[in-house]
């Protein structure tokens, strides 16, 4: 196998054929004699070598310690020095260009054998470890671009060393053109970006916390996890992302920086709201199997033009009913108007449905249309429909079965199509039977009766609707995110909620104001409800009496199976056991557990 290729450059002659002589009998390729740097690396790029003999002394502008600088940046090739001043001055120069070897003149034919060989050597070891270091570089290179996450890289003084492409989609911006900018003219406070001052660490924008998760990370080798919102601007519309940021410290080329993983959370955080409320419906918050059956019924009526009544005490969300019956129907580009009957004294309440004709009364200026006509072609609500006068049952009844009126004052005819629905918190049936309500409005109105059931009787909900009206009410008033602790959501649990999901709003506006932290505790909550909730615990549970009638039943109802029967009872088997054994004639028995 032939020896490597070198280079002799040496602008003395016979010094340069001897060399030539010396590395052809020991098998080694030789370009040259070369006898100036100029030509060494003219040579060089045509011939390739492996290495390359250079005298430091060389003729003209370029001597040899500039040419091997040059071969050694440019080509990679290593070199050895050849000279006759072995000076302090000389070898210094030589050092600086990281030379291979150096050999002071006049040296003999093995003294220069082995230098070769030891450069190759070295060159061939160090060659293998820059292509493994190259092989891992690249390899890191890859992980560091394909990482589904932003991923930047900066020094104490906060200029950004490296930034992955992903960083660059996630910010709007070219990741190539942040490098070597400094990180507060990117994602900074406004006053850092516009160069008027230095950031103060208080009046700064989202984005310092770049700034100072670096710089925890600097002092403590990590920081912790810190999440921002940061809006992003693309093709005219401006979406709100949210992100996680952290850092922490490592050495890259010697140097430690800190290196910010950025994560897009805007995903998961959308799936886990979607998640916690995954069968909410039209804008309705709930998971409960009875409002399950009631999204079932507006989907099921939507569709259709017959009127609707909504049942349900009050504050339980009515009118969001109606407006889901509305939204998904054939209306839904229509207009929904409201209207509270039990608000207005019949006077008011005939012009606000109907409208009036100027004149038609004191303070009549000008026409005024009704709900009835500026609902016409979508929907009517008719909230408290219960608490309608019997005059005014009679003229809603007439509208009901031809769809036209005339305005207060007026003669003509307005005849509009309009889908009504109705709500009421009373027992209209129980009216109806009473005399304090039509029957034939009553049918008319409730053509497919809807229920919605109490806050109590889906209690299930209640977290859901505590995290959904915290959310509206921290972006109502600007605030940051707000979270109820576990011992806080207890007395939430247990109330009665008599003012349903109304009261439970009016609850939670009350703690937003006593809390000042991003958390609601029980001392935020009003006394009253702390109180009831601990009252609630020191009460002992009581277990009806037993009796041959109620036991009779309970073994009906299971089968006869006596386990299923005591938990129907709510008492222990071995007290269902002793009452069967003793017999009914032994009196009533109490579940010993009692107290």
């Amino acid at each position: 196998m032939a020896k490597a290729k070198v280079m002799v450059v040496e602008d003395e002659l016979i010094l340069a054929k001897g060399i030539e002589f010396l590395l052809r009998r020991n098998g080694y390729e030789v370009c040259g004699p070369v006898t100036t740097g100029e030509e060494a690396l003219i040579v060089a790029k045509e011939r390739r070598p492996d290495v390359a003999l250079l005298d430091i002394a060389l003729a003209g502008p370029m001597d040899g310690v500039a040419a091997a600088d040059h071969l050694r940046r440019e080509m990679n090739i290593p070199a050895i020095f050849l000279t006759a001043y072995g000076d302090r001055g000389t070898v210094e120069r030589a050092c600086a260009a990281e030379p291979y070897s150096y050999l002071l003149k006049p040296f003999d034919d093995t003294e220069l054998l082995i230098a070769v060989e030891v450069v190759l050597a070295k060159d061939k070891v160090q060659r293998e470890m820059n292509q493994r270091l190259e092989h891992k570089r690249a390899l890191l290179q890859a992980i560091f671009e394909s990482m589904p996450c932003g991923l930047m890289a900066v020094d104490k003084e906060g200029t950004i060393r490296a930034a992955n492409a992903f960083l660059g989609r996630l910010m709007g911006i070219k990741a190539e053109e942040v490098l070597g900018r400094p990180m507060s003219a990117i994602f900074g406070c406004a006053a850092a970006r516009q160069g008027t001052k230095a950031c103060d660490g208080e009046t700064c924008t989202n984005w310092c916390v770049f700034r100072r998760c670096a710089e925890e990370a600097f002092l403590h080798k990590s920081s912790g996890r810190v999440e921002v919102e940061h809006d992003v601007t693309a093709g005219g519309r401006t979406s709100t992302l949210r992100l996680s940021v952290t850092a922490a410290t490592g050495q890259l080329e010697g140097e430690t920086l800190a290196f910010l993983l950025v994560e897009d959370r805007t995903e998961i955080d959308t799936l886990r709201r979607v998640l916690r409320t995954e069968v909410s419906f039209a804008g309705i918050v709930a998971k409960d199997g009875k409002m399950r059956d009631l999204f079932e019924t507006i989907q099921e009526v939507a569709d259709g033009t017959v009127p609707v009544l909504i049942q349900g005490e009050s504050g339980t969300g009515k009118e969001l009913v109606a407006m889901a019956i509305h939204s998904q129907g054939p209306r839904a580009d229509k207009r929904f108007v409201a209207v509270n009957c039990g608000a207005l004294p019949d006077g008011l309440l005939e012009s606000e449905l109907f409208g009036h004709e100027r004149g038609a009364f004191t303070g009549a200026v000008r026409d005024k249309k009704g709900r009835f006509e500026l609902a016409d072609g979508g929907t009517l609500f008719l909230d408290e429909v219960g608490e309608l006068s019997p005059a005014m049952q009679v003229k809603l009844l007439r509208v009901l079965q031809t769809g036209a009126f005339e305005r207060v004052g007026g003669e003509k005819t307005v005849q509009v199509d309009v889908r009504l629905i109705s709500a009421t918190n009373r027992n209209v049936e129980k009216d109806v039977a009473e005399g304090r309500f039509r029957s034939d409005l009553f049918y008319r109105l409730c053509v497919v009766p809807v229920t919605v059931p109490p806050l109590r009787e889906r209690r299930g909900d209640i977290p859901l609707l505590v995290d959904h009206i915290l959310e509206r009410i921290a972006k109502t008033h600007g605030r940051a995110a707000l979270r109820i602790s576990p011992e806080a959501m207890l007395p939430l649990l247990d109330h009665a909620w008599p003012g349903n999901v109304r009261e439970l709003e009016n609850v939670l506006q009350y703690a937003f104001i006593k809390s000042k932290g991003a958390t609601i505790q029980p001392q935020h909550l009003p006394a009253s409800l702390v109180q009831e909730a601990a009252a609630e615990l020191l009460r002992a549970p009581r277990r009806p009496v037993l009796t041959a009638i109620r036991v009779a039943e309970a073994l009906r109802t299971t089968a006869g199976n006596r386990v299923q029967a005591a938990r129907h009872l709510g008492i222990s088997r071995a007290t269902l056991y002793r009452f069967l054994s003793e017999g009914a004639e032994a009196g009533p028995v109490r579940d010993p557990s009692d107290p």
